[in-house]
């Protein structure tokens, strides 16, 4: 099992593969959207709930959506959960999945709407702990890879980099092969601010930044200049990060 570590650059195509993740920037959509939360928080071997709000534009929750929820382990030949979930008196929609392995999981959601065809779908990629872990993050829920792809406002000037939860996990347990490089180049005239979304559970440091759990930094560099210093996320542990003219 690898660490997949999102260095998101905006092109005209699509890369997913080991921990280097390139993402094509895509139109924000303002209506309706998947939320997903878990009990417990984080996701930890065993019985699991997780909670689905299907909210419209307004935040408004909408009722009697068919929700469909896939999840299935980041792992070559383990067999996915596929359910149907069930609307609670809060508004939300629920599965109860028993998770049997600790590691990176998916989870796929479809919710087709009421009296409409329309269906909206959005992935999730989460980690489940060996066992229950308190977690001091800002985060009570799960960033979706669609809010993950928004990250980018403006792919001309900004290059992005995205810490799955689950990472330092990872890395101690010497799984983490695919990690970012440790040299990382902006151009003061181009792509010059670096974006860095941390959803892991613990704090992680990349040079001259320390970014909590839950965090996201954007710094902005306009004048040539090099930053040099520690990095949490690469079997190096140190980074470069160069701003040329």
């Amino acid at each position: 099992m690898k660490l997949r570590v999102a260095f998101v650059l905006i092109l005209s195509i699509v890369i997913v593969g080991g921990g280097l993740w390139m993402v094509n920037q895509k139109p924000a959509e303002a209506s309706t959207r998947i939320e997903l939360r878990s009990d417990p928080y984080p996701l930890a071997v065993g019985w699991i709930t997780l909670a689905i709000a299907v909210v419209d534009g307004a935040d408004n929750p909408i009722d009697h959506a068919r929700v469909s929820v896939l999840t299935q382990m980041m792992h070559p030949g383990m067999l996915p959960f596929n359910q149907q979930a069930v609307q609670n008196a809060n508004g939300d929609y629920e599965v109860s999945i028993n998770l049997p392995m600790a590691g990176q999981w998916t989870v796929d959601v479809a919710a087709e709407l009421p009296g409409e065809q329309d269906i909206i779908e959005d992935q999730f990629e989460v980690y489940a702990y060996p066992v229950q872990v308190n977690s001091s993050s800002m985060l009570t829920s799960f960033r979706s890879m669609s809010e993950i792809e928004a990250l980018i406002s403006d792919p001309a000037s900004e290059l992005a980099i995205v810490i799955p939860q689950g990472t330092q996990a990872l890395i101690r347990a010497g799984q983490a092969e695919d990690l970012i490089p440790t040299e990382i180049r902006l151009n003061v005239s181009g792509q010059n601010t670096l974006v860095i979304q941390n959803n892991d559970i613990v704090d992680h440091t990349i040079g001259p930044f320390l970014v909590r759990s839950g965090e996201v930094v954007r710094q902005k560099f306009s004048s040539p200049s090099v930053y040099q210093g520690v990095c949490s996320l690469n079997v190096a542990e140190a980074i470069s990060i160069i701003v040329e003219a």
